[in-house]
């Protein structure tokens, strides 16, 4: 039996194609034959919250080429009106209540719950009591990233 030979380096290798770049948090991965930037770590100081109006704010939370985690905030009151797009999304509700409507189908989800969404299904919802939601993209939203 023929002997494997040294362990491969944790710093980067041929095996995990994934090699560490300079710059706090950010790795360089090999993607087929293009070389992407993977961002670790993401701080909300380093993105604003977008005043989107109607009592609706928006902070991107992370985001690469496959999926995406942005904040929504929501005043009472505050309706994102009914839509659709070619992304699945989960939407996890960190505070409030919520009326979403998904497919034509109506229901109140407050803390600790949370929604499916299935590309192209239109969906909304009407905020009843203050709070923010966790949505989680995939692939990432372009039309979000500026």
């Amino acid at each position: 039996m023929a002997p494997c030979g040294p362990a491969p380096q944790a710093t980067g290798d041929s095996l995990s194609g994934i090699a560490p770049a300079r710059g706090a948090g950010l790795i360089r991965q090999r993607s087929g034959r293009r070389q992407v930037d993977i961002r670790n770590f993401f701080y909300g100081k380093d993105h604003e919250l977008e005043d989107l109006g109607g009592g609706i704010r928006r902070r991107m939370a992370a985001f690469n080429d496959n999926a995406m985690c942005v904040e929504v905030h929501f005043d009472t009151g505050a309706v994102a009106a009914l839509h659709s797009h070619p992304h699945e999304q989960i939407s996890y509700v960190v505070s409030g209540v919520f009326e979403f409507e998904i497919g034509g189908e109506k229901k109140i989800v407050r803390a600790g719950d949370t929604t499916y969404k299935q590309p192209g299904i239109e969906h909304g919802a009407t905020c009843l009591e203050e709070g923010m939601l966790l949505d989680f993209f995939t692939p990432h939203r372009e039309d979000f990233v500026k």
